[in-house]
């Protein structure tokens, strides 16, 4: 009996937790429907707000540069729809908006030319920038104030950040040929006065074994209130194959210059140097000069050795070594 009565107590029970709950979960939708009905109807109204923008400025009027630091950042007090805020302060990063200076009208102070101009005048311009055109209420300043100098122009030199590997036996035929090899740069003349070069990018290039082309951008990170053109210049290596050779050749001296007769030991040098694989066969001995210069030389302190230059040597081999790099010699008394 006592468990029949308490079958009938726990199957109440358990109905009534349902009822609970059911009841829960409507209360739980209905607060959620609530919720986005009235998130709908707030922000589907009409919000006054201040927001903040960096600007730029373009088409500076022409030969004129730009030297004082007019304010960089403006604010705008918009009025729009609370989604369009909201979906512009979570989502929407701001993007410098572009301030037109072609129009303005410049006065001339001595060296210098001034000018004003109403940030109301370009609230159009605005406008067409932002998510929520036609919504500008106003702009603070209400006025920026720009300061020009005449631009100066100068050509200066490029010198060229250019890093290069190659593959063995491979090396640059000839000097790296650029194009241009100098640019013009542009500015306040305080600033380009300072400038007798300019760099470019840091490039490297690897495992190089054949003629190359190569772009080179100007890196103006450093002067920022420079301009420069063009650009970016193209550099040219001309690169073949090279091999090692030697060839022995006589020493010459000049030791008649000093009223001397002198004997060198040895009297010969072996000249090591590279040389690209399609030249090889053009080196002879002619196109070699060994020399000690007696007339550099103090006799009398003197050690009985003597430097040997190769005073001459065809442009297109490269000097490696040369064996023996001094030599000895006696003075025979006339």
């Amino acid at each position: 009996m006592k468990s029949g009565i308490s079958e009938i107590q726990n199957k109440g029970d358990r109905q009534s937790e349902i009822k609970f709950r059911k009841k829960l979960y409507i209360f739980i939708v209905c607060l959620i429907i609530s919720a986005l009905v009235w998130t709908l109807i707030k922000f589907s109204k009409d919000y006054t707000t201040v927001l903040h923008y960096p600007v730029v400025f373009k088409n500076i009027p022409a030969n004129r540069v730009l030297v004082n630091n007019p304010d960089s950042t403006i604010s705008l007090t918009v009025k729009a729809k609370g989604f369009k805020l909201i979906y512009n302060e979570f989502f929407n990063k701001p993007t410098p908006l572009e301030i037109d200076l072609s129009s303005v009208h410049l006065k001339r102070k001595g060296e210098f030319f001034y000018s004003n101009l109403f940030t109301t005048a370009v609230t159009d311009e605005l406008s067409k920038q932002l998510m929520f055109p036609n919504n500008i209420l106003s702009i603070d300043p209400d006025t920026l104030a720009f300061t020009f100098e005449k631009r100066y122009f100068k050509k200066v030199p490029v010198q060229a950040l250019l890093e290069i590997n190659f593959k063995t036996q491979f090396q640059l035929y000839d000097s790296i040929k650029f194009s241009p090899d100098s640019v013009t740069i542009s500015g306040s003349y305080n600033d380009i006065k300072k400038v007798s070069f300019v760099k470019t990018e840091h490039k490297v290039l690897k495992n190089i074994s054949s003629n190359e082309f190569v772009d080179l951008n100007i890196d103006l990170t450093k002067e920022k209130n420079i301009s420069v053109s063009p650009k970016k210049i193209v550099s040219y290596l001309k690169v073949e194959k090279f091999t090692e050779s030697n060839i022995e050749i006589p020493i010459n001296h000049n030791a008649a210059k000093i009223n001397k007769s002198i004997k060198l030991f040895p009297d010969k040098v072996n000249v090591s140097y590279m040389v690209a694989l399609k030249d090889y066969k053009r080196v002879n001995e002619s196109m070699f000069r060994a020399i000690v210069d007696f007339t550099k030389l103090d006799l009398k302190s003197a050690e009985n050795k003597v430097k040997v230059e190769i005073s001459k040597f065809p442009s297109f081999v490269k000097i490696n070594k040369i064996d023996p790099e001094k030599v000895e010699f006696i003075i025979n008394n006339r």
